[in-house]
């Protein structure tokens, strides 16, 4: 009896591009030779299937058992992962830099700790650099276990620059966290209740927005805190029909973007629907000049060809049309 077409690993690898099908090939090959790979195998048979039928996979390849089955998915799922993780990795950085992590702990276990507190400099300067506060922390974490264990001696006029920049890093962070936790629970509210239909409904979230999310940020919040906040005021005034504040607050949530445009190709999804809401407003306030000079920036987005799609971005791209 075929299986539920829900099975994880046949959705997964349903969903391989030809060029990831190669590279997953590519990657089992790393060691030599394929021939005896069980899970090659059970990738092959459950490749040719349009519905996931294990019955029909233990006909196929008799050198699969049944009891073997579970193993086997499992193991295929790895490696599945473990390929698409190389595959994606130069178009993520944050694969890239938690990767670099995982080396300097190797440099640090194999005791060349200056080389570890190298690697660990150049991950918390990308990571700063990127907008990535959670990557830097951990860096600048290791980097005070090392240095803590007096193993390099080199703590002396380190100690003070260390520890400010953890609690300036950490500060940062409780701040996203706390914004980012505002921002979702008033979408919550929206998905849940829609837009306030009389005043003590306008009311009620008033008092929640005015009690987790802050007058103003400070002019050293980075980009994380600054989105959250703006993405706050445009589920707030969306709930309450307040279109031209949504419409200020949407625009200035797209310019953040605009002023960082790497961004835009690290973070695409929170770009569309940066525009999406954008032109929610527009749409709204029945300012037609700005919705379409809007639209046109989103279609040329989406028919740059210099950029990589994703299932993600395809669905949202479509949802903003």
């Amino acid at each position: 009896m075929p299986n539920k077409p829900s099975d994880p690993v046949f959705q997964l690898l349903k969903s391989l591009t030809q060029s990831e099908k190669r590279h997953f090939r590519l990657f089992t090959n790393r060691q030599g030779s394929t021939e005896g790979l069980k899970f090659l195998q059970l990738f092959d048979a459950f490749d040719a299937q349009e519905q996931p039928d294990e019955e029909r996979v233990l006909a196929q390849v008799p050198t699969l058992k049944r009891a073997q089955l579970a193993n086997l998915k499992a193991n295929l799922y790895k490696q599945l992962l473990a390929s698409l993780r190389i595959y994606h990795a130069g178009q993520n950085l944050d694969i890239q830099l938690h990767e670099q992590l995982d080396y300097a702990r190797v440099l640090y276990n194999k005791g060349f700790y200056q080389q570890s507190l190298r690697m660990l400099a150049r991950v918390k300067l990308a990571a700063q650099q990127a907008e990535l506060p959670h990557v830097a922390l951990l860096a600048i974490d290791f980097e005070k276990l090392i240095e803590s264990q007096y193993i390099t001696r080199s703590l002396q006029g380190r100690a003070e620059s260390l520890a400010a920049e953890a609690t300036a890093t950490a500060a940062h962070l409780s701040q996203q966290h706390a914004l980012s936790n505002a921002s979702l629970r008033l979408y919550g509210l929206y998905l849940q209740a829609g837009h306030a239909r009389n005043q003590a409904d306008h009311e009620q979230f008033t008092a929640y927005f005015r009690a987790h999310v802050p007058v103003s940020i400070g002019r050293g919040s980075g980009f994380w805190e600054k989105l959250y906040f703006y993405q706050a005021h445009v589920w707030y005034h969306t709930i309450n029909q307040e279109f031209g504040l949504c419409y200020r607050y949407a625009q200035k949530w797209v310019d953040l973007f605009e002023a960082q445009p790497d961004l835009k190709e690290s973070q695409t999804m929170l770009y569309i629907k940066g525009l999406h809401n954008l032109l929610a407003a527009l749409f709204n306030l029945l300012y037609y000049s700005k919705f379409r000079d809007v639209l046109q920036t989103l279609e040329d987005f989406a028919a740059n060809q210099t950029r990589r799609a994703t299932p993600n971005t395809g669905a949202l791209r479509g949802r903003a049309r």
